[in-house]
């Protein structure tokens, strides 16, 4: 999958104390990017609330 981010985001993630959370982060976005489909991606859930939504199809 191709992601894309804010400028925002990644100097956020850089200036982060918790480096813990930023390899957790990173390990995510690289889990994200070699999915060829979110039929990969283990533990992803259908988002709720959002008019989108209804017609999401995973």
């Amino acid at each position: 999958m191709k992601i894309k981010f804010l400028q925002g985001f990644e100097n956020d993630l850089q200036k982060t104390r918790d480096k813990r959370l930023a390899k957790m982060i990173l390990e995510s976005i690289s889990v994200f990017e070699s999915a060829t489909s979110l039929k990969e991606i283990h533990g992803i859930k259908k988002l709720k609330g959002h008019p989108n939504a209804a017609g999401a199809h995973l």
